[in-house]
């Protein structure tokens, strides 16, 4: 990618407030899809994730419920910065995600 705008650069910054690297997400991607490249960035992370409403803490607890009762989302899960736990600003809040024994030991029985 060589243009970035401002929505990928605020993207990106969340990214990094939140541990990850935009370049471990885009670049494998700008080859093969430019734009899906650049939507990532401007829209996933530099629209979606600085949204006001929810704080980054709660926006992530609510992104691992979703990708955990989606099922089949376990490269996501493993690869998400905030997979491990959250914790509020105020440092009152703690939140400790463990998707097998919680919420994703569904997905390991058979409906049938």
């Amino acid at each position: 990618m060589t243009e970035r705008s401002e929505r990928f650069e605020r993207g990106a910054a969340r990214l990094a407030e939140m541990g990850g690297d935009i370049a471990n997400i885009v670049e494998p991607l700008a080859d093969v899809a430019p734009d899906l490249a650049r939507l990532v960035g401007e829209f996933a992370f530099g629209d979606l994730y600085t949204r006001p409403g929810l704080d980054l803490p709660q926006r992530q607890l609510v992104t691992i419920g979703a990708l955990v009762a989606l099922g089949g989302t376990e490269r996501q899960l493993k690869s998400s910065p905030s997979a491990g736990s959250c914790r509020s600003s105020s440092g009152r809040g703690f939140f400790r995600v463990n998707t097998p024994r919680c919420a994703g030991s569904p997905l390991h029985f058979p409906t049938q």
